[in-house]
């Protein structure tokens, strides 16, 4: 009678599948290749994170096992397996290692996170995207992880539809947090890069202004540009202070190159006044004595016989405050616009 001897490798694939550490530290240290496949191509960390063995993971992550080895048959990676599993503890030891948290196999498109979702495990529905599972990667078949009541035999997913749309909508604001930072930073590369993500430009900051409106009372003009360019709206003002535009902002604290980005687009609303104190941008400027900003202002036809809510034209706060400059600036403008008009 011929006796078969296992090879370690082997060896290996049979503690794994029966969770045995003892026997699969010694198929290691005997020489067992722990990336080596079994005869159906599934490699023993697959296996172990299929069966929720953390230990057996561990053990086999600090042999050497790559977290990022798909299994032969459907292109699955051990991340996959635990996601199916529902076992966080194998999920976070293999995120920690540096498996992809959006892998897709590739027979059918599915990441850990829809497989979570299909296995009806929402304990790892929620640990997934609290790491930062993409939850609108789509399979395949077109679905997305929120699409999957009617694959999964109808059962009600309402409340795994539930927790996928928060880290959504906690995505969406952490993402905007990000964004009005980096605006108010004067970071051009970190607002291109918001930017070109899909970033809702016109959103608002925790303190009632948009990124515009933020820029502009900065000075950022370079992100200003950048902003106006990808569409964000020089009408919007802001719901804390004064309801004033960006146009304001920039008046009032004299950013001349802003104003001039401003006034170049045509949506620009060039003498609104504010319901404050009826102030426009040109009695802003003025109001602080920054004659290169009214100049800007002027040259692009602002109104010079708008009044505050105190009465006071434009020309009216020149001469009050003492701004000789500003004086002859727009005396002078009223001069050439009635010998315009006559």
């Amino acid at each position: 009678m011929t006796v078969r001897t296992m090879t370690p490798h082997l060896n290996l694939i049979r503690a794994v599948l029966d969770g045995d550490l003892t026997a699969a530290e010694e198929a290691l240290r005997a020489g067992a290749d722990p990336n080596a496949k079994d005869p159906l191509g599934y490699p023993p960390l697959s296996l172990a994170a299929g069966r929720g063995q953390v230990q057996m993971v561990e053990l086999l992550l600090t042999a050497g096992a790559d977290p990022l080895l798909l299994d032969t048959r459907m292109g699955a990676s051990a991340l996959h397996k635990a996601a199916q599993n529902g076992s966080i503890d194998v999920a976070r030891l293999l995120l920690d290692r540096g498996a992809f948290i959006d892998l897709q196999a590739p027979m059918h498109g599915h990441t850990p996170l829809i497989d979570a979702v299909w296995h009806k495990r929402l304990p790892m529905v929620e640990f997934l995207l609290e790491r930062g599972a993409d939850p609108d990667i789509r399979a395949r078949g077109g679905y997305t992880a929120s699409d999957l009541g009617p694959l999964t035999g109808g059962d009600d997913l309402t409340p795994y539809v539930e927790v996928i749309e928060r880290a959504r909508r906690d995505r969406a604001a952490r993402a905007a947090d990000a964004f009005h930072k980096a605006v108010l930073a004067g970071d051009v590369a970190a607002v291109q890069e918001a930017i070109a993500r899909g970033v809702q430009v016109d959103s608002r900051s925790v303190d009632g202004h948009t990124a515009l409106l933020n820029a502009a009372r900065e000075g950022h003009a370079a992100v200003v540009a950048l902003l106006l360019e990808a569409g964000a709206d020089p009408r919007i003002v802001d719901h804390a202070t004064m309801k004033a535009t960006p146009a304001h902002k920039a008046a009032y604290m004299g950013h001349t190159e802003v104003v001039r980005l401003l006034v170049a687009d045509p949506r620009l609303e060039l003498n609104a006044q504010g319901p404050y104190n009826g102030y426009t941008p040109l009695h802003d400027a003025v109001w602080h004595g920054h004659t290169e900003t009214a100049r800007v202002f002027v040259e692009a036809g602002a109104r010079l016989d708008l009044r505050g809510h105190d009465g006071r034209t434009p020309l009216d706060l020149a001469r009050e405050y003492g701004y000789p400059d500003l004086v002859e600036l727009l005396e002078q403008a009223e001069r050439e616009r009635a010998a315009t008009a006559s």
